[in-house]
């Protein structure tokens, strides 16, 4: 009940020890579930623990607080909880709550702490000859919490806003020299892996995939803090996206940094077209960093190093693709350079290896998105249906194609339509019938991973009303809902696996609502739903 939870909060805030008496992961879950919107007198006291008890306990330096939590795998409760401990310390009355608790004294202190801190972030100068202080994920986190909150900030004016960033962030080609250390520090590291992995115990490598998780963590906070940075000036724009370009094209920066650095890039661009520009110089680069060089002689071992150098790279064009191809909108001034990535992904698609082939798949179905539907219709629909039919093609890659024609279907009507006019030939006439009928074989597969899939697009398909004239589909949905089968595969339904498309516990979810969703959307579904039941 609220009170219980407030009345529990309350014995945290006076009695409890944060320091000594509280392990990481109970931090973190009081943070998790206390600082919720569901119910204002918990989130009230939630934060009057953080600020006026945890806070207080640690001497109102919040990222000692944030080095008590786990700021690289719990990023979001730390962001929460920093943006009340920062809200807090300024003048908005919606969050001064957390200080009620505090003598006058002690909120001079609170503001003034909060503040003072983040100032160390100022002496991480990149030129320096190594023996500086490395800065750790906490310190990195809440630099770039304090300066999106300041950026958003409603209370100040443009004139204070920059005054606070001006003193918190170095110039764009001082703050890409940080991030170039880091970096270095993160490659160096995966290097000497590579070379010892044989050699090292096992607690040498869990220290060492911890430094590297740290490192990677700052690198993205670093590459985020980009936004609020001055970026009109042309020249240092000019050498971010040096920078950017020169980490993208190399296979030794990690994948988990290429989206941040993508969407980084854009912002550092007037125009799509500019960034697209400068996208298929990236993949231009790549391309020929894969391509092997001429002359020698035929080795099995060089050939092999050779395909699985050329795999890596085709991966990593489709990582950036994929990350690119949700920035652009796709007008009809890019899609003429958007064009120059199709020999790319479609190559891919046709690859012999799988993983290549499904990130090709799944880039394809976003590419297609931003083509005219007689392009969609003529080309891309007819590989994504021989993909997804191809009951020797691995599930995950025939999944990521059905999810790829639904989300065609929903904006295409030619994707679920006939072909039109007598000039059709007989082949492309069952192509553009085969989805529907493909789509009601996979609801009665009996690999339960592509029931599964096949069951969540349909329903997405019947919502938005493009299945109508296919009754029988909503029967088969009926009969997955009550399968007991199916039921056999739930999961505990607070882990993050019940969000992944393809688990049954999410389609239970998602059945629970369309069912009465669809039939009360109109009378012809009440009728098709009824008609299911009916003995």
């Amino acid at each position: 009940k609220e009170k219980v939870r407030v009345a529990a909060l309350e014995v945290l805030r006076n009695r409890v020890d944060v320091v000594e008496d509280m392990t990481e992961e109970q931090r973190v879950d009081v943070l998790r579930f206390g600082l919720t919107s569901r119910c204002a007198s918990t989130h009230n006291a939630t934060a009057a623990m953080l600020c006026g008890g945890w806070m207080k306990t640690l001497k109102f330096d919040p990222i000692a607080l944030l080095q008590l939590l786990d700021p690289i795998h719990d990023e979001s409760v730390c962001d929460t909880a920093m943006r009340i401990v920062i809200g807090a310390a300024t003048n908005d009355d919606t969050l001064n709550a957390g200080l009620c608790h505090l003598s006058s004294p002690e909120v001079r202190a609170y503001r003034e702490t909060v503040f003072d801190t983040i100032k160390v972030e100022r002496d991480d100068d990149p030129n320096k000859d190594g023996d500086d202080e490395p800065l750790d994920s906490a310190t990195a986190l809440y630099l770039r919490i304090v300066c999106e909150y300041t950026k958003a900030s409603a209370t100040m004016s443009a004139s204070e806003k920059n005054e606070v960033l001006g003193n918190l962030l170095p110039d764009v080609p001082a703050l890409c020299g940080v991030v170039q250390k880091h970096l270095g520090r993160l490659v160096g590291s995966i290097r000497t892996q590579d070379v010892n992995d044989d050699e090292e115990d096992n607690e040498e490598s869990e220290e060492a995939v911890r430094f590297e998780e740290n490192q990677a963590f700052i690198c993205l906070q670093l590459l985020q803090l980009v936004k609020c940075t001055d970026l009109q000036e042309e020249g240092s724009r000019r050498h971010l996206v040096t920078i950017l370009k020169a980490m993208l094209e190399s296979q030794e920066t990690p994948d988990d940094l290429v989206e941040a650095c993508i969407r980084t890039m854009a912002l550092a661009h007037n125009t799509e077209n500019q960034f697209l520009q400068t996208i298929s110089e990236v993949i231009a680069e790549i391309n020929d960093g894969s391509s092997p060089a001429e002359g020698g002689t035929f080795d099995e071992d060089e050939d092999s190093n050779e395909n699985q150098q050329d795999a890596l790279c085709q991966i990593r064009i489709l990582s950036i693709l994929s990350v690119v191809l949700e920035q652009v909108s796709g007008n009809a001034n890019s899609i003429g350079l958007l064009d120059a990535f199709s020999d790319s992904i479609v190559t891919a698609v046709t690859t012999n290896n799988n993983l290549v082939r499904e990130a090709g798949v799944s880039c394809l179905g976003k590419y297609a998105l931003l083509m005219p539907e007689t392009k969609v219709v003529t080309e891309f629909k007819p590989l994504l249906l021989q993909v997804a039919s191809n009951k020797n093609e691995k599930v995950e890659v025939r999944a990521q194609a059905l999810l790829a024609l639904c989300d065609l279907a929903l904006l295409f009507d030619g994707v679920l339509g006939s072909s039109s006019g007598s000039t059709a030939n007989e082949e492309e006439e069952a192509n553009d019938v085969s989805f529907v009928f493909l789509l009601s074989e996979m609801l009665c597969n009996s690999n339960s991973a592509v029931v599964v899939i096949a069951a969540e697009v349909a329903a997405k398909l019947l919502f938005a009303g493009k299945l109508n004239d296919h009754p029988s589909m909503v029967a088969h949905l009926v009969a997955i809902f009550f399968d007991t089968d199916l039921l056999k595969f739930k999961t505990d339904d607070d882990s993050d696996e019940v969000k992944e498309i393809g688990n049954p516990v999410r389609l239970q979810q998602i059945l629970s609502l369309f069912f009465p969703a669809f039939s009360i959307k109109s009378r012809e579904g009440r009728t098709t739903l009824v008609n299911c039941i009916k003995p």
